[in-house]
């Protein structure tokens, strides 16, 4: 058996083992890459191995994806992963690209939320204080008065509707 065969034998076993991980991925219903996304790095993958780099075409597709042509510094980071670390007394440190990108400001609150893919921060929209006066004007119905089996049946609906969408 000559080396040649052993290298492409051993490169065909893991191919065959990563499709077959990658697979296994898919079907834990994992979100699925978009085909640009697919696109863009079959072709930086395929200029890295001809020795250009992965750079260029990835800034390429970043300039098309902005508009124009016209290459933004901060549009990079979409192409980029931000890291941080947990603390001993379970705090995170937002990184400053994603607090200016979001607007997020200090003494912000956020929703947690246990998903399949991690764990994700909403952040809670309060609304503008405001005076008993201001809004009571908005307490006045004007309509046919509803009966209680008529808003259980609606409360009942919004239920049905958020265990479809996966929510609660």
């Amino acid at each position: 058996m000559n080396s040649s065969f052993a290298v492409l034998s051993a490169l065909a076993a893991a191919s065959v083992f990563y499709v077959a991980v990658w697979v296994g991925d898919l079907r834990k219903k994992f979100s699925r890459p978009s085909m640009e996304s697919l696109l863009t790095g079959f072709v930086t993958n395929f200029f890295d191995t001809l020795g250009i780099g992965s750079f260029p075409p990835s800034t390429a597709v970043v300039k098309f994806r902005v508009g124009g042509g016209r290459f933004v510094g901060q549009s990079y980071r979409g192409l980029t992963m931000e890291t941080t670390r947990l603390s001993t007394r379970g705090q995170i440190v937002l990184p400053l690209s994603i607090r200016t990108a979001r607007a997020l400001t200090p003494g912000m609150e956020f929703r947690v939320e246990d998903t399949a893919e991690g764990v994700l921060l909403r952040p809670v929209r309060s609304l503008p204080e405001t005076k008993l006066e201001d809004v009571a004007g908005m307490l006045k119905y004007r309509g046919r008065p509803k009966s209680l089996r008529s808003m259980d049946e609606a409360v009942a609906q919004g239920v049905r509707e958020r265990h479809e969408r996966g929510r609660y």
